[in-house]
C-alpha cells in the first residue's frame, strides 16, 4: 500500500511540475501543499552551517516541513533526483535544528515546530549540543524517519524558496566567490602577519554572525584571539570606531562538546580570558566585553551581539 502511495505521490509531481514550471526556477519542484513554495535538492555534500549559507544565498532557507505529506513530498523530491548517487550520507539536511537551546527545536526560517518526524519507537529525539535535523533516505520512503546529529557531518541537503520572495533568474550553482566588503576596513593582526580583522556593528546571533564572516571573505570566520596581544588590539578596534556594543561575538564555543571550547575554525582555546564564574556551560557561545577589560562570558547563542570576523590572506 505504501509503494502505491509513493508511486502516486511521484506521479503527482511529475503532473504537476508543469503547473509550478512557470513560477518555481529551472531546478527547483514546486510543492503539493503550499503553491508559493518550491524545493532544491543539492546533491554536493555540506556541513549543517555551509549548507544553510548555500540555501540562504542561492534560495530562503533549508526547507522546513510541516506536514507528513510534505515530508513525503520532500523525500519523493529527493529521490527522484538523477544526482542522488553523489550523496555518499544516506541522510540529507533539513532546517531543523537545536542550536539555540537545549531541547528546542526551530526551522531556521522562524516557522512554528508544528511536525516531526522521528522515529516513534525511540520517543524523544536526542539532542546533541550541536544538534541539526537530517532526515533518512530509505526504500520505501515511507519509513524514513529523522534524526538528530553533528552540524559538522557532511550531507547532501534541501533548500526551500517562496515564489513569492522573488524571483530567481538562474538556476543556483555552487560558488566559491566570497563577498570581500568590510564596512569598518580589514586591519592585519599585529600578531600574525597572515590575520586580519573586521569589526561588525550589526548585531546578530551567533550563528548568523559566523555565516556573515564564511560570506565576506575567503576562510572568513568568527575571530580567534590566540594571544595577548589580538585580546588587546581587538579592545583598540572597538574603542577606536565607537562600537555600540558591550557583548561582541567571538568564535570560541563548546558545540561540538559540552564544556570543549574551541574555536569557529576548529582550533583550540591556547589563550582565554574568561570573566570570574565563566565559562557558565548552560550558554555554548562566547562574547568579549571589548569595550571594557575584554573579558569573556558564554551568552545564549540566540542573543543578538555585534561581533569580530578574521579571514586569513595565506
Amino acid at each position: 500500500m505504501a509503494r502505491i502511495f509513493i508511486s502516486y505521490l511521484l506521479l503527482l509531481i511529475s503532473v504537476l511540475s508543469e503547473v509550478y514550471s512557470a513560477t518555481c526556477p529551472d531546478g527547483f519542484e514546486g510543492s503539493l501543499s503550499d503553491p508559493d513554495k518550491c524545493y532544491l535538492f543539492v546533491s554536493i555534500p555540506k556541513n549543517w552551517f555551509d549548507a544553510n549559507q548555500y540555501c540562504t544565498t542561492n534560495a530562503n532557507n533549508l526547507v522546513s516541513i510541516h506536514s507528513r505529506g510534505e515530508n513525503l513530498n520532500v523525500l519523493a523530491t529527493v529521490t527522484a533526483s538523477a544526482t542522488i548517487d553523489r550523496c555518499d550520507s544516506k541522510n540529507f539536511w533539513i532546517g531543523g535544528n537545536d542550536l539555540t537551546g537545549k531541547g528546542t527545536l526551530t526551522w531556521t526560517d522562524g516557522q512554528r515546530w508544528d511536525y516531526n518526524n522521528f522515529n516513534a519507537t525511540q520517543g524523544q529525539p536526542h539532542y546533541q549540543i550541536n544538534g541539526c535535523v537530517s532526515s533518512q533516505i530509505t526504500r520505501p520512503v515511507s519509513s524514513s524517519c529523522w534524526k538528530i546529529e553533528s552540524a559538522n557531518n557532511l550531507n547532501c541537503f534541501v533548500c526551500e524558496y517562496y515564489i513569492s520572495s522573488g524571483t530567481l533568474t538562474t538556476t543556483p550553482t555552487p560558488t566559491t566567490t566570497p563577498i570581500t566588503s568590510c564596512a569598518t576596513g580589514w586591519t592585519n593582526s599585529i600578531s600574525n602577519s597572515n590575520k586580519s580583522f573586521c569589526l561588525v556593528t550589526t548585531k546578530a546571533t551567533w550563528f548568523n554572525a559566523l555565516l556573515y564572516c564564511q560570506n565576506i571573505a575567503a576562510q572568513g570566520t568568527l575571530a580567534t584571539i590566540s594571544n595577548a596581544f589580538d585580546q588587546s588590539q581587538l579592545n583598540s578596534i572597538v574603542f577606536e570606531h565607537q562600537a555600540p556594543c558591550f557583548d561582541n561575538w567571538i568564535g570560541a564555543n563548546d558545540i561540538n562538546q559540552l564544556g570543549t571550547f574551541q574555536w569557529s575554525d576548529g582550533q583550540p582555546l591556547v589563550y582565554t580570558n574568561w570573566a570570574p564564574g565563566q565559562p557558565d556551560l548552560n550558554n555554548r557561545c562566547t562574547a568579549a566585553q571589548l569595550q571594557t577589560n575584554g573579558q569573556w562570558t558564554t551568552e545564549p547563542c540566540g542573543v543578538d551581539n555585534c561581533f569580530v570576523c578574521q579571514k586569513y590572506t595565506a
